[in-house]
């Protein structure tokens, strides 16, 4: 059996298919680069279609794989193999509940911290008892470089590098060596928080900016 599983995020679809439940090839697009991912449904001619949408595209790609397959859509009401105890349930992000669903899945009975580093920092957190108890969103990497830019008369806009400074001797180099670092001890310094209240915690970090982070 086939399926594709979606993840329509504010910058890239990922796509992956899988076959009796093996992951056989991942495949990532621009977001609204509807046609390429209908033409992977054609070649690979999915059973069913699983879609965790942030974006206005969710109906526009579920109305032309309804057509084809079968399709649901990842929400609060889809039955799935954790408890969720967030206290509004409704508001959730689909990436976020996803990536709790992915943790459990990796770590059955223990505690799991999932750091998706994306267009905001997400900090999502399962329990031992596969429990998703919340978490905190902070501003991902790129969002404090426009804000600086934004809500300043003469900051310029920057954007990351592969290897920051300790200091920066210009205002380009302060600007982003002083984001990333700050980015990546609020990772650490969060991660710690957690570890605290969570003994053998199980850290996960994914995202647009997951490995950019994980190499500073």
């Amino acid at each position: 059996m086939t399926e594709l599983v979606l993840d329509i995020g504010n910058q890239r679809i990922k796509a992956g298919i899988f076959q009796d439940n093996i992951l056989k090839k991942v495949a990532i697009f621009p977001v609204g680069d509807v046609k390429e991912i209908l033409n992977l449904g054609d070649q690979y001619s999915p059973v069913s279609v699983i879609m965790s949408s942030t974006s206005v595209l969710e109906q526009e790609m579920a109305k032309a794989w309804n057509k084809l397959s079968t399709v649901m859509i990842l929400d609060h009401t889809l039955p799935l193999p954790i408890r969720n105890d967030y206290a509004t349930p409704k508001t959730l992000g689909k990436d976020r509940l996803a990536g709790a669903v992915a943790a459990a899945a990796k770590f059955p009975g223990e505690p799991v911290l999932v750091v998706d580093a994306g267009t905001c920092v997400t900090y999502d957190l399962v329990d031992a008892e596969n429990s998703f108890k919340g978490g905190y969103i902070t501003p991902g990497l790129r969002m404090r470089f426009q804000a600086m830019h934004d809500f300043t008369a003469r900051l310029p806009r920057v954007e990351p590098a592969e290897r920051i400074n300790l200091y920066g001797r210009t205002t380009e180099d302060a600007m982003r060596s002083g984001t990333t670092a700050g980015l990546v001890e609020e990772v650490r310094g969060l991660i710690r928080r957690f570890r605290r209240s969570f003994p053998g915690l199980h850290v996960i970090l994914t995202g647009g900016d997951g490995f950019f982070l994980s190499k500073q």
